[in-house]
């Protein structure tokens, strides 16, 4: 049967799902229900909170946080293929190149046209 070997695997999964889900459970039910004004106001470090906890962001942070997403899921797929590199042959490296080249493209045209530049 295809599903002998994932036996372990699927055990660390469901007390990973099982053990977080009981305890928070049991800490709504067994925890206090009340809650002070003091309970729901933002913490600075002790001391009082000087200004909303809500504040805007400046916009050109979402390009970057954009750019940054990319480039760590660029990592996930090379990460992989670096580790089996030695048993794909050269046709994972060259798709492993026009990867990282359509990529490196995305980042010229980004800075090309001043995504990248704070304003």
């Amino acid at each position: 049967m295809v599903i002998d070997g994932y036996g372990p695997l699927l055990g660390i999964i469901a007390i990973g799902v099982i053990l977080p889900t009981a305890l928070v459970t049991l800490a709504w039910l067994l925890g206090p229900k009340f809650g002070t004004r003091l309970k729901y106001t933002t913490y600075e470090c002790g001391m009082e909170p000087t200004s909303e906890a809500k504040s805007r962001y400046h916009i050109g942070y979402y390009l970057y946080a954009l750019l940054f997403f990319v480039f760590e899921i660029e990592m996930i797929y090379i990460f992989p293929w670096a580790v089996a590199f030695h048993d794909l042959g050269l046709l994972a490296l060259i798709e492993m190149f026009i990867f990282v080249a359509i990529l490196v493209i995305a980042l010229a045209y980004a800075w090309r046209k001043g995504g990248l530049q704070w304003t």
